[in-house]
């Protein structure tokens, strides 16, 4: 029985855990006698923290819309959380968010599913309020830091330009 004791965690420490996150292996522990299962495909705890600093939408169980939320997480969401073939967005002529839709590269992503990013990224902007804008479409790779321009300045090529108008019940 003490040694029962030792082996099983108390279940307000499990839940204190699970709630700060910092029990996220939790899940994947080994039960004493268990074979041991191939390791989890599931982000590290790093991967998982990175995320809460951008806005996050889910369509379609398949696209990933990311969004980040100041100056330094545009940044890190454009430099180093998305791929070169992911696609991003910003409004044209305005301060505002970065917008990436990380996809697989052989899928083709629908024109609903480009024009909600492209409605996230005047949502996201100082032209919040007009509901309608222009806004860039490229990929990633083809968007590159300013130098000496500080976090979120950018520069890019290839892009084309969205001309989007949207009511504001489409984005709530």
């Amino acid at each position: 029985k003490e040694k029962i004791g030792k082996e099983v965690l108390d279940l307000s420490e499990i839940i204190n855990l699970v709630e700060t996150d910092e029990g996220y292996d939790l899940l994947s522990m080994q039960v004493p006698g268990q074979t041991k299962q191939e390791k989890s495909k599931e982000p590290k705890i790093k991967d998982k923290k990175a995320v809460s600093h951008f806005h996050h939408f889910k369509l379609e169980d398949k696209f990933d819309i990311y969004v980040g939320k100041s100056k330094d997480s545009n940044h890190e969401l454009t430099f180093h959380f998305s791929k070169g073939n992911d696609l991003w967005f910003h409004i044209l002529g305005y301060e505002g968010s970065h917008v990436v839709i990380s996809h697989n590269r052989d899928e083709e992503v629908p024109n609903h599913i480009l024009r909600y990013a492209g409605m996230l990224a005047i949502h996201f902007s100082k032209r919040r309020n007009q509901m309608s804008g222009e806004v860039i479409k490229t990929f990633r790779k083809f968007v590159s830091p300013v130098k000496k321009g500080g976090a979120g300045k950018v520069t890019y090529t290839q892009e084309k330009v969205l001309s989007i108008t949207y009511e504001k019940r489409e984005i709530d």
